[in-house]
């Protein structure tokens, strides 16, 4: 079989999780993301996979908290169609493992680029 992400033979991939899957992650900075986001007729949605207490401290408007620990431990979100997905944490690095682990999903999904670390605007806080 083929990597959904990259089309190379999953025998040439070598593996940093146990899917196959490579990790070339597509990426969004945040600058176009506040463009779709606020100017665009595009339905975004939004996932942060931080934990609990990172949530609470401030995370994007209109997101939804989807834990990566709770990808590891095989339980996946209802993804919807015709949106732009955008899977997010505080660096981007849980963020594209995330995406990683949801390739069997067949959605395709962006990694916000650096985090909210690059993130312009204030955060929704619980």
């Amino acid at each position: 079989p083929q990597c959904k992400t990259c089309s190379k033979p999953t025998n040439e991939i070598i593996l940093e999780s146990n899917v196959f899957s490579c990790s070339v992650v597509a990426e969004i900075s945040s600058e176009t993301l506040n463009k779709i986001c606020h100017e665009s007729e595009k339905k975004v949605y939004l996932i942060d996979v931080r934990e609990i207490e990172e949530w609470q401290a401030g995370h994007l408007e209109n997101a939804i908290h989807w834990p990566l620990s709770q990808l590891r431990a095989n339980n996946f979100p209802a993804l919807p169609i015709n949106h732009q997905i955008v899977v997010y944490c505080q660096g981007g690095i849980r963020s594209s493992e995330a995406i990683q682990l949801m390739a069997h999903l067949n959605v395709p999904m962006f990694n916000l680029k650096q985090g909210l670390h690059s993130w312009p605007l204030p955060l929704i806080r619980d």
